[in-house]
């Protein structure tokens, strides 16, 4: 490769969460090039890509980034994006031009009689069948 090369690593994130749980992990990403350093910025492609700190003025090799997502507004299901590297000198060969991103919302699984929704069944739970069953108090909203 020229000499003026930028390398990413890795190029790929996947994260997992359950639903209406924060994300908390953190993905270090590397960029490195020799022997010039190298002007770059990054553009997240979805609102739910986090880049922590990010730099307002971009970034200059080495750098180390670290991205997260930010997850608590998402539904269930699998979301992919990219984080873009971008304004690149165009006579810098870079290895990675965005690096792919997904993530994977799962729904919260609940036990049997686990009526008020909060992951356990407990004496509120209970609680809550006594009312419904010999006191009249309407039904508690199913889980999501």
């Amino acid at each position: 490769l020229p000499p003026d090369t930028l390398f990413v690593s890795p190029t790929v994130l996947q994260g997992e969460v359950t639903y209406l749980e924060a994300f908390t992990d953190t993905f270090p990403v590397e960029f490195t090039s020799a022997p010039m350093p190298v002007d770059f910025d990054l553009v997240p492609s979805e609102s739910w890509i986090v880049i922590v700190d990010p730099s307002p003025s971009g970034y200059q090799t080495p750098a180390s980034v670290e991205v997260t997502f930010n997850s608590a507004s998402l539904e269930v299901g699998v979301y992919t994006g990219t984080i873009d590297v971008v304004d690149v000198d165009p006579s810098v060969i870079t290895t990675v031009d965005q690096i792919d991103v997904s993530l994977s919302v799962n729904s919260l699984l609940y036990p049997w009689g686990d009526l008020d929704c909060n992951g356990q069944t407990d004496v509120a739970d209970l609680m809550l069948l006594i009312g419904y069953l010999f006191l009249g108090v309407p039904p508690h909203p199913p889980c999501p």
